[in-house]
């Protein structure tokens, strides 16, 4: 990340965390536009980049209740039926290549990325007195499955996925286990509209990383203590992406997008004086930019 540093990778989340996987897998779907000469809509032969850009409305940190306005960008691409992108800070591969004439898309690989909580830039000044965390690097793995034309479409595709990752530079000690279900649907063929339902579930190590408190943090900040918080379901969320392409589809050419995401921290990450008197548990993301498709 030469050109934005911390603030361009924090930016990824919000920008692509939905959006990006739900887009790939709608516009490789989509029907040719007319006039003009035809395209190649196979999804299973069609290759594909797409490299996007934006700003993105987002917390200053996991938890927060101050908003900063920063630079994000992403990149997907299909190269022989293997997909590569990113999902959030995270880079990803599916190797499980579609069969031509299945409506059925298994998908299986691995997983890399970042993990900025609390690395980045922090508003609040109680929060600053606690310090700041060293980025982690996170791997693992993901799998899921997706079915096209599902309720009243050829192209709409509902789909599951699971991802597990693990910090390796000892940073957290722990992982993030993030289910999803994600639903997509092309609206002629310049448009589509995403959603989906996620949540996430992080071990101890975790929760004590970025939303303990211990007595000298307590004693700096005036947060209360609060030193043993407890791993488990971490936040759920709902996201909501729409696409629409300035050419004549999103195969191809210019697109612009927004999306928006609403999540709500849980349990013992709700609970925490970093977020439940510093900040709030509920969160709010919003990004918009523009993407070109080669």
């Amino acid at each position: 990340m030469p050109f934005f540093p911390a603030a361009f990778a924090f930016a990824v989340l919000a920008l692509v965390a939905v959006s990006g996987p739900v887009m790939a897998q709608t516009a490789t779907s989509l029907p040719p536009a007319k006039p003009g000469p035809p395209i190649n809509f196979n999804p299973f032969t069609r290759n594909s980049i797409t490299v996007g850009g934006g700003l993105a409305f987002v917390p200053s940190y996991e938890g927060s209740n101050d908003r900063i306005i920063i630079p994000a960008a992403n990149i997907r691409a299909r190269i022989s039926g293997i997909n590569i992108s990113t999902r959030g800070l995270q880079l990803g591969a599916d190797f499980m290549k579609p069969t031509a004439g299945s409506r059925w898309d298994w998908q299986a690989g691995p997983v890399i990325g970042l993990n900025l909580t609390r690395a980045v830039r922090i508003i609040d000044p109680q929060v600053t007195q606690l310090g700041r965390r060293k980025a982690a690097l996170e791997v693992g793995g993901a799998v899921g499955v997706a079915r096209v034309g599902v309720f009243g479409s050829r192209f709409d595709s509902l789909g599951v996925r699971l991802a597990y990752v693990r910090d390796v530079s000892g940073i957290h000690n722990s992982y993030v286990l993030t289910p999803s279900i994600d639903y997509s649907r092309p609206i002629g063929t310049k448009a589509f509209l995403g959603m989906s339902l996620s949540g996430a579930i992080a071990g101890d190590g975790y929760a004590r990383t970025y939303f303990a408190v211990d007595a000298p943090g307590a004693a700096r900040s005036g947060l209360p203590v609060f030193a043993n918080p407890r791993g488990g379901l971490k936040n759920v969320a709902l996201t909501t992406t729409f696409s629409h392409a300035l050419g004549r589809s999103l195969l191809k050419g210019w697109s612009v997008f927004g999306s928006a995401t609403y999540s709500r921290l849980q349990g013992d990450f709700a609970a925490s004086p970093v977020t439940r008197i510093a900040g709030t548990p509920d969160q709010l993301i919003g990004a918009a930019g523009i993407s070109y498709t080669f």
